[in-house]
């Protein structure tokens, strides 16, 4: 893979993920825009995740893994991001997985627009399989404006993000790079 083209860098923070990381990676390998890495951060697991991870980066070339010794989601969260090429930034959890064209449409509308931060809306399914929940942001789709005074802190410190409707998770918004780097 020529890492200087790549447009979008997913970032998976893993930390003890054997039960889940295989459908996690699968449904980001599976994905319908092709131009990106897949950039996986060991968080210092103790359990198979360290050789899952190894052999997905030995068959895929848009995989990348990287270890370090236990330091939490946001420190693996943000090594993925210092060690990305893309300038485009999309996260998603080791126990989550994602539509196949989730990236095509979001990076549709980034190109589109221009944008700082796409966001969708997301299904939360639940280990017993009795239900799903849909969330969606209730705002209507478009352009706005000052996004880092007003939007992210309310992402940050809301719980609901009520003030903006915007549910808070990582997993279904892709976030130009040079902003998670200010």
């Amino acid at each position: 893979m020529n890492r200087d083209k790549v447009i979008l860098s997913i970032v998976v923070a893993a930390y003890n993920s054997e039960n889940t990381i295989r459908r996690c990676i699968d449904s980001i390998l599976n994905q319908k825009f092709t131009d990106f890495e897949l950039i996986i951060v060991n968080d210092g697991s103790t359990d198979n995740t360290p050789v899952i991870c190894a052999e997905y980066e030995r068959r895929d070339s848009r995989v990348k893994v990287i270890s370090q010794v236990n330091m939490g989601l946001i420190s693996a969260r943000k090594s993925g991001v210092e060690n990305s090429c893309g300038n485009v930034i999309g996260f998603v959890d080791s126990d989550d997985w994602i539509d196949s064209n989730m990236y095509q449409e979001l990076i549709h509308i980034y190109n589109k627009y221009n944008c700082q931060l796409v966001s969708s809306g997301i299904f939360r399914e639940f280990e017993d399989d009795r239900y799903t929940e849909e969330y969606v942001d209730n705002y209507s789709e478009g352009l706005y404006c000052n996004i880092r005074e007003q939007i992210y802190p309310s992402m940050l410190w809301n719980d609901e993000c009520s003030d903006y409707g915007v549910y808070c998770t990582l997993v279904n918004k892709i976030y130009k790079k040079s902003i998670l780097l200010d």
